[in-house]
C-alpha cells in the first residue's frame, strides 16, 4: 500500500535526524580511537564523518524540499533537489578524501608510530557497526519512499563499513609486525577507493539532473509499448521519459 504523502514525509524526516545522529556519534568515537593510536587509517575513516555530518544535514534538508509538490514555477516538482544532495555528497566525500591523503604523506614521511590499542579498536568496531545500521536502514528507507539522495547516503554507510573493516585488519597487523610504515601506506590506498566512490556519486548526480534514463526503465517502457502495438497503439518514436 503506498505511503500518504505527510507519512511519507515523516519517515523521511526520521531518516535525516538519524542520519545526522548516527554520523556524529560516529566522529566522535573515531576521534577518540585516533587519539589513542595516532593511526592515520583511523583518521581517514575520522575525517569522512566530519563531512558526512554537513552532508546529512543537506541530505536532510534536499530531501524533505524535494518533496513540496508542484507549483507555478516548478510545475514537475523539486524532486531533481534531491540529485543537486547526490552532487554535493559526492563533493563533500572527496574533500575527505583529500585531507586523509594529505595526513597520509605526512605520517609517512614523519615516520610517525602507530599505537594500537585494545579501547581504540573497541570504539573503532562500535562505530562499524553504528554505521552498518544506518546503511541499512536508510536503504530500507530510501528504496521505500523512493529517494535517491537516502539511497547514495545509504550506500555510502555500507561502503564506509568495508574500508571500516579493512583499516580494523591494518591495526592488528601493525600491532603484531610493528610495519608502521603499512598504516599511512593502507590510509592512501583507502583514498583511492574513497575517491573512486565520490566520483560514482557525482556521477549519479549529473546522470539523474540530465535525465538520464535507466536501462530498466527503457526496457520496460519499450516492452509496455510493443504490448500495445498488438493493438490500438499504431506506432510510436522517439521516446522520452522523466523522474519528476
Amino acid at each position: 500500500m503506498p505511503k500518504t504523502e505527510p507519512a511519507s514525509r515523516a519517515a523521511l524526516r526520521r531518516a535525516s535526524l538519524l542520519n545526522l545522529a548516527i554520523a556524529a556519534l560516529v566522529l566522535g568515537l573515531r576521534l577518540l580511537a585516533f587519539a589513542l593510536t595516532r593511526s592515520t587509517a583511523i583518521l581517514a575513516d575520522a575525517v569522512e564523518p566530519v563531512f558526512n555530518i554537513a552532508a546529512a544535514a543537506v541530505t536532510g534538508f534536499g530531501v524533505l524540499a524535494s518533496r513540496q509538490p508542484a507549483d507555478e514555477l516548478h510545475p514537475f516538482g523539486h524532486r531533481k533537489l534531491e540529485f543537486v544532495v547526490v552532487g554535493f555528497h559526492g563533493a563533500m566525500v572527496l574533500g575527505g578524501a583529500m585531507v586523509v591523503a594529505l595526513a597520509g604523506v605526512w605520517q609517512l614521511y614523519a615516520a610517525v608510530p602507530v599505537q594500537p590499542t585494545t579501547p581504540a579498536l573497541v570504539l573503532f568496531l562500535v562505530s562499524i557497526l553504528a554505521n552498518a545500521y544506518l546503511g541499512r536502514r536508510l536503504l530500507e528507507i530510501g528504496e521505500r519512499h523512493g529517494s535517491p539522495a537516502l539511497r547514495a547516503a545509504g550506500r555510502h554507510a555500507r561502503f564506509d563499513v568495508l574500508i571500516a573493516l579493512a583499516v580494523v585488519v591494518n591495526l592488528v597487523v601493525v600491532g603484531l609486525s610493528q610495519w608502521h610504515w603499512l598504516d599511512p601506506l593502507v590510509s592512501l590506498v583507502m583514498v583511492v577507493v574513497i575517491g573512486h566512490g565520490a566520483v560514482r556519486l557525482l556521477r549519479r548526480a549529473a546522470l539523474g539532473l540530465m535525465d538520464t534514463a535507466p536501462s530498466a526503465v527503457r526496457e520496460e517502457a519499450d516492452r509496455l509499448l510493443q504490448s500495445a502495438l498488438d493493438g490500438e497503439l499504431i506506432g510510436y518514436h522517439d521516446l522520452r521519459c522523466r523522474d519528476a
